[in-house]
């Protein structure tokens, strides 16, 4: 986010009011803190909106097997490690949620989980969370 300070310079106006200078803007200084899950509301996992190839917003695709497997524990898809594969020169290989339910957009008792690259449209990517410090205004 910008801080922006409104300065008014001198300008010829056709209005009977005088021009008054704006308040002083006190300028506020971010300050980090990392967020600790435990303590806040917020998954380590979720999935993508069907149809979309992008995580949410603070959100990052996951690529590798491991990780998958627990995103897929912790949402409650079944991880099939059978179904991994490889980058496609078009798509890469990310973690994603199969059959999902069209009209709820929910995981089903078919899903399941892996990493490949033929993720398809009514295919849901498995997102992890990014853990970078945010500002604290």
């Amino acid at each position: 986010a910008y801080i922006c300070e409104s300065t008014i310079g001198s300008a010829t106006s056709v209005s009977s009011t005088p021009i008054v200078a704006a308040p002083e803007t006190k300028i506020i200084t971010p300050q980090t803190v990392m967020t600790n899950l435990i303590d806040s509301n917020e998954n380590k996992y979720v999935t993508s909106e069907l149809y979309k190839k992008i995580c949410p917003l603070g959100y990052a695709a996951i690529t590798e097997l491991d990780t998958c497997e627990n995103a897929a524990k912790v949402l409650g898809i079944e991880y099939v490690p059978s179904k991994n594969g490889h980058s496609y020169h078009k798509y890469d290989a990310v973690c994603f949620a199969t059959y999902i339910d069209f009209n709820t957009k929910n995981i089903t008792q078919l899903s399941t989980a892996q990493v490949n690259s033929n993720h398809y449209h009514e295919d849901a990517y498995i997102c992890e969370i990014i853990h970078e410090p945010k500002p604290k205004y």
